[in-house]
């Protein structure tokens, strides 16, 4: 058993990637967007203990009714600021990153059987995402669309797995607004398995 758990040239293979996004993302000192309007609203909520839905931070459209999707993300940040500054919630977002390109490299590994291309194929997907990585709520949608990937996967022999998105939405919604992703996915898994089911081939959820 302990020779399993010493590192070997196969860790280095599952880890390229993940450890690329960290490093790169953990030491970028570009312009974050809005990373600075998110903190702020972040800060409000906190301080007064309540959802804000209306614009205070855009002075054209000021006290325009907003539905801020982001606000979970927000406080956590904010938070995660308090005791930190920018530099700890870096660091957080870097590992969040390098968790979903972590799971991205086991799913593939899974699928092709082959590590290497995993491995391959996960450096290849993040330099192609690389401007993308960048301190926003979107990092939680990549790694919950991720994980939800993974779960659909997975529940073809596992139908337990299926009580999984439902909260894995619910914290998604809270988040980020790309959630609206994740419906498109598992209604991609549901038509795949009535056409399966139609051609009397074995659904991917059967």
């Amino acid at each position: 058993m302990l020779r399993l758990l010493l590192p070997t040239d196969r860790w280095t293979r599952a880890l390229l990637a993940p450890a690329l996004v960290f490093i790169a993302t953990a030491i970028d000192r570009n312009y974050q967007t809005d990373l600075w309007h998110h903190l702020a609203r972040g800060r409000a909520i906190v301080t007064e203990g309540q959802l804000l839905n209306s614009d205070r931070f855009t002075y054209t459209v000021y006290g325009q009714p907003l539905q801020d999707v982001n606000w979970g993300w927000q406080v956590l940040s904010y938070h995660l600021h308090t005791l930190g500054g920018l530099p700890l919630v870096q660091a957080a977002n870097s590992a969040l990153l390098a968790v979903m390109m972590a799971v991205l490299v086991a799913l593939a590994w899974r699928r092709s059987g082959s590590l290497i291309a995993a491995s391959a194929v996960c450096v290849v997907t993040f330099f192609g995402l690389w401007q993308l990585l960048i301190i926003r709520p979107q990092t939680l949608s990549l790694l919950l669309f991720v994980i939800l990937y993974g779960v659909l996967e997975g529940a073809a022999r596992r139908r337990w797995l299926l009580l999984l998105p439902p909260l894995l939405m619910a914290m998604w919604v809270n988040v980020h607004g790309g959630f609206p992703i994740a419906l498109v996915l598992i209604g991609c898994y549901a038509l795949a398995a009535m056409i399966e089911r139609r051609a009397g081939g074995v659904s991917p959820l059967s």
